[in-house]
């Protein structure tokens, strides 16, 4: 699925409630209806800290909106890389991995604490080097969780 279809069906579901863009846009406490009119042309994308407050505006199930967005933008990142993804190198054609799917959807659902503790165990599983793991880490302790190591 990429962005215009998703900006189609909010355009008709917004057309269906008789509502104009410049409404939804006010409902939604955006000052023009420029981003409307971007998202239902596929120019632009819901962002996903908003995808409640769309469903909510629009009528429609937040989970399924949430599956359409992600979809659309995994599809715009496979257009972008040579590596679609949650695919290695050597699996391209395989069916899509369930649990990357439903991560992706659970990551744009969650709140601040649960994404920085997900950041933060990604970086000690992975070892990775990344500029925020020391930020990571202070946030976790001071939610009163002790960081997590790699043995753990």
């Amino acid at each position: 699925m990429d962005s215009r279809l998703v900006g189609s069906f909010l355009r008709k579901r917004r057309i269906s409630l008789r509502l104009t863009q410049r409404q939804v846009a006010e409902m939604l406490g955006f000052q023009t209806c420029q981003f409307i009119s971007n998202i239902e042309r596929g120019i632009a994308d819901i962002p996903p800290s908003r995808i409640k407050d769309f469903a909510e505006v629009l009528q429609v199930n937040a989970q399924e909106l949430a599956a359409m967005v992600s979809e659309s933008m995994r599809t715009k990142l496979m257009k972008k890389t040579s590596i679609p993804l949650g695919q290695e190198a050597g699996s391209m054609g395989k069916e899509d991995d369930p649990f990357v799917n439903a991560f992706i959807l659970a990551w744009q659902t969650a709140d601040e604490e649960a994404k920085a503790s997900i950041k933060y165990l990604a970086m000690k599983v992975l070892n990775m080097d990344y500029e925020l793991a020391e930020a990571g880490e202070d946030r976790i302790r001071r939610a009163g969780r002790p960081p997590l190591s790699v043995n753990q």
